[in-house]
Formats: C-alpha cells, structure tokens, sequence
C-alpha cells in the first residue's frame, strides 16, 4: 500500500491501483509460476500507475461537427486579390508590347502558341541558336520591366536583392 500511494500521490487513488492489482494477479492462470509474487505484484502497480498517469494526459476532443456545419474556406481569391492579378496582367502585357518586333515574335509564338523552335527559326529565315537568343533576350527584357525600378533596402541602406547591377 506505501508503494501504490507513493505512485498515485493519494489514498484513494492508491486504493483503487491495489484493488486492480489484485483483480489482475486473480485472474492470472499461471499463479504459481511467480517465483517472486511480491515484486510482481510492485510491477503490476507500478504499469497500472503509469497507464493512469498517460491517461490523465491525453487531451480529450470535442466530438466533431457534421460536415454540413463546418463552414468550409472559400478558394475564391478576394476583391485585393483580383485587382493585384489585373493590374500585373496589364504590366506583362505592357512589357511584351514594348518589346524589339524580333523578341516579341520570338516569345509570343514560343510562350503563347506553344511552337517548337525549330519550326519558329524556319518560319523566320533564323538558326534555332539566333531564336534561343531572341527569346532569352525576351524575357530578360520582360522581366527586367516587371521589376521595380529600386531594389529594397535594408535600414542601413543596403540592398536586400543581392544583385547590385544586371547588364543586359
């Protein structure tokens, strides 16, 4: 009894780990075959001790919600979200206008019509290797358009880009 009070900190609780001991060790078929009862009987308390104390630190759940009451998030972007698409669509569009008539054909029959570059370069008169060129060049000039014209800076002043000057 000293042990079992020692593990569940209370008499009543104590009480309890010695009355499930003893309903475990009579149910045990192979009684006799114990060679020490008393330091089985010290392990059964100590487990049943143990198996209390994991119980007492599960967190129990609230039953869950039928799926009709859960109110599910909504996928749809937001009103922000929209104009901010609209307003970047605008830019592309913007810097592909701006773009050489060469740069321009270059990137809008690969990117846009999706055509291979071969069958591009034949249809210009051009080396598969010159229409790689226009392309990169293409979307080095598009990307280049779509980046801020100031790099963010730190509170010292420096850049946090890591680039200080790109030439093109």
């Amino acid at each position: 009894m000293r042990y079992a009070i020692r593990l569940a900190r209370s008499e009543d609780e104590a009480s309890d780990l010695l009355q499930e001991c003893y309903a475990k060790l009579l149910g045990l078929s192979g009684f006799a075959a114990i060679t020490n009862p008393q330091g089985y009987a010290m392990r059964v308390i100590h487990n049943l001790a143990m198996e209390r104390f994991r119980k007492a630190q599960v967190v129990e759940f609230a039953p869950l919600r039928a799926a009709s009451e859960i109110e599910c998030m909504d996928d749809t972007p937001d009103s922000f979200r929209i104009l901010a698409g609209k307003h970047q669509l605008e830019r592309v569009e913007e810097a592909i206008e701006s773009l050489p008539e060469r740069c321009r054909v270059a990137l809008v029959r690969r990117r846009y019509e999706e055509q291979s570059p071969r069958e591009i370069a034949s249809d210009l008169g051009i080396s598969v290797s010159t229409f790689e060129k226009r392309l990169a060049r293409a979307v080095a000039l598009v990307a280049r358009a779509l980046t801020p014209a100031t790099p963010p800076v730190d509170a010292t002043g420096k850049s946090l880009s890591g680039i200080e000057k790109i030439a093109f």
